[in-house]
């Protein structure tokens, strides 16, 4: 009896611990507001030679954020008064 005891102590045990070293897989959104660990993490999966499905996904998510990032900042080169305009345009 206390085997058995013992046994269902060992295994909820173990499987209570699978969840401490689970990685949080970060979302496109939570690396478009941290864009210095987007950075690390883009710079950690292209160095990677494996990964696993966690891993992928969230380097996935980092290069989406990326993306987004670069897509939408403003093209406004030259169309502010601060700004220096390029010399094949005119006034």
């Amino acid at each position: 009896m206390t085997k058995i005891v013992a046994g269902g102590i060992l295994v909820v045990g173990l499987l209570s611990l699978t969840g401490c070293f689970e990685q949080e897989i970060k979302t496109t959104e939570y690396f478009k507001t941290h864009p210095d660990e987007m950075e690390k993490v883009i710079t950690k999966c292209k160095k990677a030679e494996k990964m696993t499905d966690g891993q992928k996904q969230e380097c996935e998510n980092a290069f989406k954020a990326q993306a987004m990032l670069n897509h939408f900042k403003p093209a406004s080169r030259g169309l502010f008064e601060d700004e220096p305009q390029d010399k094949n345009t005119t006034k």
